[in-house]
C-alpha cells in the first residue's frame, strides 16, 4: 500500500474512532461540575409516566387522579440534572439573597434552597447558564420523573420501594416532625442522584393540569412541583406524585434543582 493511501486509511479511521466517541460521550450517572454545581447525566429513553389504575386501586382514588393516564414517554436528548436540590450556598453564590431566613433560623449552607417562588428560580437558572455559556432551566415535569425513576423497577417508587425508601428520603417518619436536613445525606439512585424522594418539593417547568397528557393549557400562574418533602408521608414521595402550586407561592419546604441540555 503506498504512503498516500495509508494515511487516508488512517484519517478515515480516526474520524470513526472520534464518532463513535461522541456517541458514547456521557454514560448514566456520569457527573460534571457546572458553575461549582455538581450535575448528573440523565441519558435520552423512554419510560412510563404517571399511574396505572393497578395502583390507584390500592388507595383513594384522589391521590393518583392527576397522575392518570400513564403513558410512555420519550425523552430524545440527554441532559444534565443538580446531583441535589439546589442549596443555600449555591443560591447564595449566583442569586445573594436569602429567601429562607426569617422563616427557619438554621444557619447551614448545606441544606436546599428553600423559600422562593418559582420566578426566582428561573432566574437562578439563567444565571447559571449565563455564566457557564449553556441553557439551563428548571426541568420539565416529564424530565423529572424520568430522573427520579433511574431506569429503577419499582413502579412507584423507581430504585427504591415502600420498604427501602427511609435510606433514599427523609420524610414524614424519620425526619424529626418535618425538618429539612443537609441534601445527599441519603442514598442516591441508580444514576446518582440524591433526594428525588422528600426532604423538600421541587419546582419544574411545567404548568399544572388536574390531568395530564389532554393537550390544554396549564392553570395559568400554577406550576407542577415534585418529590414529596421531609414533612409529607411516602404516598406523596412516590415518582408519580405531583401537586399544582401557584407560581408566587413559596414555601419552607419547596426547593428546586436544574437541568442543562447540551
Amino acid at each position: 500500500m503506498e504512503r498516500k493511501d495509508k494515511r487516508l486509511l488512517l484519517f478515515l479511521l480516526s474520524i470513526t474512532c472520534l464518532a463513535g466517541y461522541a456517541f458514547a460521550e456521557h454514560q448514566p450517572g456520569e457527573t460534571q461540575d457546572f458553575g461549582s454545581i455538581p450535575f448528573v447525566w440523565c441519558p435520552p429513553g423512554q419510560f412510563v409516566m404517571g399511574t396505572g389504575s393497578a395502583a390507584s386501586a390500592e388507595g383513594d382514588p384522589s391521590w393518583f387522579s392527576d397522575e392518570q393516564p400513564a403513558r410512555e414517554v420519550t425523552i430524545e436528548k440527554g441532559f444534565w440534572i443538580s446531583r441535589s436540590e439546589i442549596t443555600r450556598e449555591q443560591w447564595a453564590l449566583y442569586m445573594q439573597t436569602r429567601p429562607w431566613a426569617g422563616v427557619d433560623s438554621e444557619e447551614n449552607s448545606a441544606l436546599a434552597a428553600t423559600g422562593m417562588d418559582v420566578r426566582a428560580c428561573r432566574e437562578f437558572a439563567e444565571k447559571l447558564g449565563d455564566s457557564i455559556k449553556s441553557k439551563c432551566t428548571l426541568p420539565s415535569e416529564e424530565e423529572w420523573e424520568y430522573a427520579c425513576r433511574a431506569g429503577g423497577t419499582d413502579p412507584e417508587y423507581g430504585c427504591a420501594s415502600l420498604e427501602t425508601l427511609g435510606e433514599y428520603a427523609w420524610h414524614r417518619w424519620n425526619s424529626e416532625g418535618g425538618k429539612l436536613h443537609p441534601v445527599g445525606q441519603k442514598k442516591p439512585n441508580a444514576w446518582g442522584i440524591s433526594d428525588m424522594h422528600g426532604n423538600a418539593w421541587e419546582w419544574t417547568a411545567t404548568p399544572y393540569l388536574p390531568l395530564h397528557n389532554t393537550g390544554e393549557s396549564g392553570l395559568s400562574g400554577y406550576s407542577v412541583i415534585r418529590g414529596g418533602s421531609a414533612a409529607a408521608t411516602p404516598v406523596f414521595l412516590r415518582c408519580a406524585s405531583r401537586l399544582g402550586r401557584a407560581d408566587s407561592a413559596g414555601s419552607p419546604l419547596l426547593g428546586f434543582r436544574v437541568i442543562i441540555v447540551e
